[in-house]
């Protein structure tokens, strides 16, 4: 099951989700175990075979070079535009710029849906991977770009989508990764105060 799906994430949303995500940077323990860190885009066919079965790849060829690259360094851009705090955003040109430059090499076209009937960005060209793009400009365009964050624990950086009204999120996972940084923070804190602390 891809991530959009256990996360019952928008359909518009779902295949920049899941790009973004496709770099799995978790590493912590849990009930299930160890979890440790994957790229599904580790190699070039390995990138294909995600890309295909995401609909982002249409080509019987596998990835070469440069396409692989700009695969790589459109999500890295991404990510490192999600990882910004969303009230600094807009004031990160650097990020901005690397991102518009990742961008390029994904061209879009104006198309319209049949049902219902509206305008959309379609990935010129059978370039599929311009599909992450045109969700990306979608959410900036419907103001819930501040809604896409990285998760503020070091141990996971899993992208999520804040649905709280006043989308204040600050971890993926309230009850996993928000308890952890409870736990850590009190020990840190119990640490500091050390074993006379107690008056």
């Amino acid at each position: 099951m891809r991530p959009s799906e256990t996360f019952s994430i928008p359909d518009e949303l779902a295949t920049l989700y899941d790009f973004a995500n496709s770099l799995d940077l978790r590493r912590y323990r849990d009930r299930d175990g160890q979890h440790s860190p994957f790229d599904a885009l580790g190699t070039p066919s390995q990138a294909t075979d995600w890309l295909r079965a995401h609909g982002l790849w249409s080509s019987n060829q596998t990835l070469n070079e440069q396409d692989y690259h700009h695969a790589l360094a459109l999500r890295a851009a991404l990510r490192d535009v999600v990882a910004i705090d969303p009230a600094m955003r807009n004031e990160d040109i650097g990020a901005l710029r690397r991102l518009e430059a990742a961008a390029a090499p994904f061209p879009l076209t104006l198309g319209i849906r049949a049902s219902p009937p509206m305008l959309e960005l379609r990935p010129l060209q059978g370039v599929g991977v311009a599909k992450v793009v045109a969700q990306l400009f979608r959410l900036f365009e419907l103001g819930d770009l501040d809604r896409l964050k990285i998760c503020a624990s070091d141990d996971c950086q899993w992208i999520f989508f804040d649905r709280t009204k006043p989308a204040n999120r600050r971890w993926c996972s309230s009850n996993r990764c928000g308890n952890r940084a409870k736990v850590k923070r009190y020990r840190t804190k119990g640490n500091a105060l050390g074993p006379h602390s107690h008056g």
